[in-house]
């Protein structure tokens, strides 16, 4: 939240709104901002998600919500209350259940002409466009897969739960031969990344945004996958959870973003570094591949900047069209790499 309140500011957006529970730490950073900016308007609203009050006077004047705190159980009364003040709301959440929740308003957001989008960030918002922005060079490609390395550094160990609620609760699928199957725990490919991550095996993620790129751009194989953080967290932490979500999956949630959270202090690494390679593939007898490589020093930073550029998008008028969507289905993959670039974030093509 901090980092896109700070891009905005940077970019001219005014009228900007904080929102959050410690009215001294949002004061500190609107000085701060402004300080910086002095064009920048900017206030701080104290306001508590689990309060239908507070949301209530929270979103006043409101025509654009941005969710950037890890609140996915609370998204169902925020859209709510988002509706009756004529709001429209982005998030950054994980979890894939935040658009079943939002989707239970559909009908009214699409009769009111709300915009609700949700999955932001980079990821999983920039898994799609990347995987678009792989194929666009070749004639025919057959295949397309995202590849993610993610350094084990957070903020605190709220921030952590969504990983293991996707750990108990989704089941990956891949595109194989033009069919969607269940990911097996043989579905690990390796990846060489760049120095900072080296040679790691993959994991088959769940990410729906990617569900129908088959028919969209006749793909035969296709997949989301990350790289393991460190051989005590994956063997040891994960497994842990899948043996606690069979019992509870709070207490899972609990325990092992507790564990994480606090064995990451222990590592070495303290940037959030992050890693994306996009991989696509010709019909067989082309050999033409097209590779896409994104690199950041700060997770966090960069999922702000994602978010930038779809609120650039949404004020510019190009998502008019009312309704629900995942950031990864609605923004234009070619502008975001452009608005990326523009903030220093290091992208390369090759084939």
């Amino acid at each position: 939240g901090k980092n896109l309140v700070e891009i905005l500011a940077q970019e001219g957006i005014h009228n900007i709104i904080i929102g959050g529970r410690n009215q001294e730490k949002g004061e500190a950073l609107r000085e701060k901002i402004i300080a910086k900016y002095p064009h920048a308007t900017i206030q701080f609203r104290e306001l508590e998600a689990n309060s239908a009050r507070s949301l209530h006077a929270g979103m006043e004047g409101v025509d654009l919500a941005v969710i950037t705190a890890t609140i996915p159980d609370c998204m169902e009364a925020i859209a709510r209350i988002a509706i009756q003040q004529k709001v429209d709301l982005m998030d950054i959440l994980v979890r894939e259940d935040v658009a079943s929740q939002l989707r239970k308003y559909e009908q009214q957001v699409n009769e009111d002409g709300r915009i609700f989008i949700t999955q932001g960030g980079f990821h999983p918002g920039m898994i799609l466009p990347m995987m678009k922005m792989a194929c666009s060079s070749l004639e025919a490609p057959i295949e397309a897969n995202v590849f993610m390395a993610m350094a084990p550094v957070f903020d605190n160990a709220e921030s952590t739960k969504e990983i293991f609620y996707e750990v108990n609760k989704t089941k990956p699928l891949l595109l194989i031969d033009g069919v969607w199957k269940k990911a097996k725990y043989t579905n690990a490919p390796s990846m060489e990344f760049s120095p900072d991550f080296g040679k790691k095996a993959c994991y088959p993620l769940n990410m729906p945004e990617i569900y129908g790129i088959d028919q969209e751009l006749g793909l035969k194989n296709a997949g989301t996958y990350v790289a393991g953080f460190h051989w005590f967290i994956d063997y040891v932490v994960f497994t842990l959870s899948v043996i606690l979500g069979k019992i509870n999956i709070k207490l899972s949630e609990n325990v092992c973003s507790w564990m994480l959270y606090h064995f990451s202090k222990t590592l070495k690494e303290k940037l959030p570094k992050v890693e994306m390679i996009a991989i696509a593939k010709g019909k067989e007898d082309s050999n033409e591949t097209s590779r896409i490589h994104l690199k950041s020093n700060d997770g966090y930073l960069l999922t702000a900047q994602a978010m930038y550029a779809l609120i650039k998008q949404y004020v510019n008028g190009d998502i008019q069209k009312s309704g629900i969507y995942l950031m990864g289905r609605v923004i234009d993959e070619n502008e975001l790499v452009k608005d990326l670039r523009n903030m220093n974030v290091t992208i390369k093509v090759s084939s």
